[in-house]
């Protein structure tokens, strides 16, 4: 599978494997873009992005986030793809010298297809499928060599489209299945048996810790992942967490650099909490004012139910409070005396009517 672009007919990305396959134009495309981030430093998105009509509906949302334009090319109209004679191109320049090339394809005219008999006499030559793999690459190494330096000067000067991490992770990445939540000491997740611990200096991302979150990771870079909400409304791009040497002496420019950003950002955390905790006095002593007729004891009252500060969180908790549990145990006492009375006063009615049968019938005419 290749992305061509058709200016310069530059191979942008490629993929391999015995069959087409959405997943196999995923990774092509991937590639693409993942080769001019390696040349330029940016991710760079195609405005427009032609395709055939294989498993469009699977993949037509794909083309939609990566280009602005997505075109399918009409059926039965062989000229609209250029990747056609761009596949002649490299099976004249490259295949038919390699002893396993079989020819322009099996409804080609005889002239174009090898001899068969020198074939099988090489066969035993024929390299195997890690072998032809290492021929692809070298024919898409070779292409790119011979159009890089041209291709690469037009487009840094031509207008492009730009993506950020996230939206590259959000368009290109592998969403796992499972949510996570984060903690105080970021977000821990495990990758092929490995841990690796995600976080971020914005300050956002720490107002949203209860949330369950939805991870997309890139597996050829493993540095940044992205993470969202349910609903894709919140998300942030964590970096795997920075590992700062033991001894001052062993640090780097860089490492210098990450402690002071580290060191901002808790700077920039105290003053938020402080402002918060501003504006929260402003607001309780606002709502005093309004009210100071009132002694501190009726206020308080007026804060908390019966002037139990912990009883709303208690019931925040859906647990019972001590006073209702009391009542409770009260009530429940009483429901026994109440049927431990009727129990006696059942047992005395019986024992009365039986020593009145008593009293009426005498017993020694009957023996």
């Amino acid at each position: 599978m290749i992305i061509l672009d058709p200016f310069m007919k530059y191979p942008l990305g490629y993929s391999i494997d015995t069959a087409e396959s959405s997943t196999l134009i995923r990774a092509a495309m991937k590639n693409g873009i993942d080769h001019v981030f390696e040349q330029t430093g940016e991710y760079i998105a195609p405005y427009q992005v032609q395709s055939d009509h294989y498993a469009l509906k699977d993949l037509g949302p794909f083309y939609a986030n990566i280009a602005r334009m997505h075109t399918p090319a009409r059926v039965g109209n062989a000229k609209s793809k250029v990747i056609e004679p761009y596949f002649k191109h490299l099976n004249k320049r490259y295949c038919q010298l390699l002893h396993n090339w079989t020819g322009f394809g099996l409804k080609s005219r005889r002239e174009n297809q090898p001899n068969m008999e020198l074939k099988n006499k090489i066969k035993k030559q024929f390299p195997d499928r890690q072998g032809v793999i290492r021929q692809i690459e070298e024919i898409i190494q070779a292409e790119r060599e011979a159009k890089g330096d041209k291709y690469f000067a037009a487009l840094l000067n031509a207008e492009k489209r730009l993506m950020d991490r996230r939206d590259y992770l959000r368009a290109l990445g592998v969403p796992r299945e499972k949510t996570v939540k984060a903690s105080g000491k970021g977000l821990q997740i495990s990758i092929d048996n490995t841990l690796y611990i995600y976080d971020t200096l914005d300050l956002g991302f720490r107002r949203h810790l209860t949330l369950d979150w939805q991870v997309t990771i890139d597996p050829a870079n493993l540095k940044s992942i992205l993470v969202e909400d349910e609903d894709g409304r919140v998300s942030f791009v964590l970096e795997e967490k920075y590992t700062q040497p033991m001894a001052i002496a062993d640090q780097t420019p860089e490492d210098r650099e990450q402690l002071k950003a580290l060191r901002h950002a808790n700077e920039k955390l105290t003053e938020n909490v402080l402002e918060a905790g501003i504006e929260r006095r402003g607001l309780i002593a606002e709502h005093f004012s309004q009210h100071d007729s009132l002694g501190e004891f009726q206020q308080k009252l007026m804060l908390t139910q019966g002037g139990q500060q912990k009883d709303p969180l208690q019931l925040a908790k859906g647990k019972m409070l001590p006073r209702d549990r009391e009542k409770k145990k009260i009530a429940e006492h009483t429901k026994t005396l109440k049927e431990n009375e009727q129990d006696i006063e059942d047992a005395t009615w019986w024992e009365e009517q039986e020593k009145s049968l008593i009293s009426r019938v005498d017993i020694s005419k009957y023996l």
